[in-house]
């Protein structure tokens, strides 16, 4: 006779189970954003993006929007949104949702090779 797990044990691993795979399922943008870029009022490629954009995408405030560009700023080559401290992939996985969900490249990167930042910070 094999020993049972009491109800608490398996009430836990659910939890944690649940708790582990629900964020990472691509959340839907509110209604309200989906218009605002329907409308063209979003730019939706992330190399071109200003801070005002930015930080309309879905786990980025103002810190990790000015980070973004500073590192954009001083990127030598391609920059993904994991190079961005304080991006990680669950940030990552919505960012993309959110850019998908409006028509953009969700595949897109944070830099081109030619662009700067610098006149985007001044928005």
């Amino acid at each position: 006779m094999t020993p049972r797990r009491p109800l608490s044990a398996n009430l836990l691993l659910a939890i944690l189970l649940v708790g582990i795979l629900v964020p990472l399922r691509p959340q839907r943008p509110p209604a309200w954003l989906r218009a605002e870029a329907e409308l063209g009022r979003t730019e939706l490629r992330p190399a071109r993006m200003g801070i005002r954009d930015l930080r309309r995408l879905p786990g980025v405030g103002e810190r990790l929007a000015l980070r973004a560009l500073r590192a954009r700023r001083h990127a030598v080559g391609r920059l993904s949104w994991s190079d961005v401290h304080g991006i990680g992939p669950r940030t990552t996985a919505r960012i993309r949702a959110w850019l998908a969900a409006r028509g953009g490249e969700p595949e897109a990167l944070l830099s081109e090779d030619a662009s700067s930042g610098d006149e985007l910070l001044q928005e």
